[in-house]
Order: structure tokens, then C-alpha cells, then sequence
């Protein structure tokens, strides 16, 4: 099982092979304290994701942005959603991180599409440009995308992403999205599930973003319904711990 030690950890030692178990954290209540449920997964089949984005992005001007967009499989926002899952995949989810080229160029995701990102440390919803909330290429590098960029799409939960250039002259940014596709059973078994949450057995927790906090309200599958499990406080606060 991958021990993610930073936020600089490759992606790649971050990513999982068969047989092995994922959790994921996903917000119930965000009025006041954030609680989660979680779903466990084993996983049955990793395959590989690469897909590189240069001459298809815009070039962009600098302290601009772009607009929020999809991943299209022809460009930025262009063509079909290539992280879209669609109804009849509910136990399929992708895994990846993101590559950035210039190291200037920052990246601003939204998870799901729409989501106003607010930071770890503020209750401001974050702007494109601002120094909250974002990947670039010094912290995620083209060649080597890195957990910091860690993200986790499923059925039902859409990504967009937003760049800025905070260089000094207009640059046509390149992308790398570097991961894997996973086909994944429920693990229900409460005595196994125990054994996770307090790492006798491993187990991969990601929250939706990575190893940030995610503050949305978003959906799951209908099949995940009956499979989700409510942890107490102390144990997700002893879980977010070990993300951080």
C-alpha cells in the first residue's frame, strides 16, 4: 500500500493496484461542523490514465484568467468531458494528479462544477488569482505531478479547473493528467471497516479533493446509498490528521 510522507510525493507512489482499499471521505453536513461519510471500496481493476494538454489550451495574458472549464478530449472545454462518468459506471472512479507547465501557471479546481472553493484557513470563497486554493507547476511540475495536485472523480461528481498566469509575458500553458481508472466493489463488513479507520488493516483515505478538506454538499451514486458509513468525530478528526 502507497504511504503518501508529503504533499511533493509523486502521484504516481500515491496511486493503487488491485486488491488493495480506498476510502473516501464525503461531506453530509456543511452548515456548521463538517461531518463526512465515508464508503469503502476494494479495488478490482487499475488501469491507466495519461493525458497531455499544450497546443489545445489558450494562451493566456499575463495576470489573467481563464474562465472555470471541463477537460474536454479535444481541448479546454472542448469536445466531451473526459472525466465524465457516466450512469452505467457507478463503481468506477478516477484517480490523478495534475502536471503544470510553466511553473507560473496556477490551476484553480472546482469539485464538483460550481463549487465555490473556500480555503483551509478562510470562510472568503476563493478568487482566481488569489493566493489561496490553487496548484502550480512548482509545487506540481509538468514532468512529475504530485500529491499537492491529488484528485478523485466519481459518478455523479463533476471537475472543472480555472488557470492564471502569474508570469511575466502570455504563455500557452501544458497540462499533464497523470492517474489511473479504478473498477471498485463495496467493502460493508464492519469488523474489516474498524480495522481500516484505525490502520491495522491498510487503507487509502482520500477526501474529494486530495488531502485538502472539502467544503460542498455533493451527491453519490444511488448504489453508494446503502453502502456509506458514519464515523464518529474523533475517528475522522484522527483521519484528517494522517491526510494533512
Amino acid at each position: 500500500m502507497p504511504e503518501v510522507r508529503s504533499l511533493y510525493t509523486p502521484i504516481s507512489e500515491a496511486l493503487l493496484f488491485e486488491n488493495q482499499n480506498l476510502s473516501i471521505l464525503v461531506p453530509k453536513d456543511i452548515k456548521k461542523t463538517i461531518s463526512y461519510k465515508a464508503y469503502f471500496f476494494r479495488i478490482t481493476r487499475a488501469s491507466p490514465i495519461l493525458k497531455v494538454y499544450s497546443q489545445e489550451l489558450p494562451t493566456i495574458n499575463p495576470g489573467n484568467p481563464t474562465p472555470f472549464g471541463y477537460i474536454g478530449d479535444i481541448g479546454f472545454s472542448v469536445g466531451n468531458d473526459i472525466f465524465e462518468i457516466t450512469d452505467e459506471f457507478p463503481f468506477r472512479m478516477y484517480h490523478f494528479g495534475i502536471g503544470i507547465m510553466p511553473g507560473y501557471i496556477k490551476v484553480y479546481r472546482q469539485i464538483p462544477a460550481g463549487n465555490i472553493v473556500m480555503s483551509w484557513v478562510r470562510r472568503t470563497p476563493t478568487v482566481v488569482g488569489e493566493e489561496f486554493d490553487y496548484i502550480d507547476g512548482y509545487n506540481s511540475p509538468f514532468d512529475n505531478p504530485t500529491v499537492v495536485s491529488e484528485t478523485l472523480i466519481y459518478r455523479k461528481l463533476s471537475f472543472n479547473i480555472a488557470l492564471f498566469n502569474d508570469g511575466p509575458i502570455p504563455v500557452r500553458p501544458s497540462l499533464k493528467f497523470l492517474g489511473k481508472s479504478y473498477e471498485v466493489i463495496p467493502i460493508t463488513e464492519r469488523v474489516l471497516i474498524e480495522k481500516m479507520v484505525s490502520g491495522i488493516i491498510p487503507c487509502r483515505f482520500v477526501t474529494l479533493n486530495g488531502t485538502g478538506i472539502q467544503v460542498a454538499s455533493v451527491s453519490v451514486p444511488d448504489e453508494w446509498e446503502t453502502v456509506g458509513i458514519d464515523l464518529s468525530k474523533s475517528q475522522i478528526e484522527d483521519i484528517l490528521k494522517r491526510l494533512r
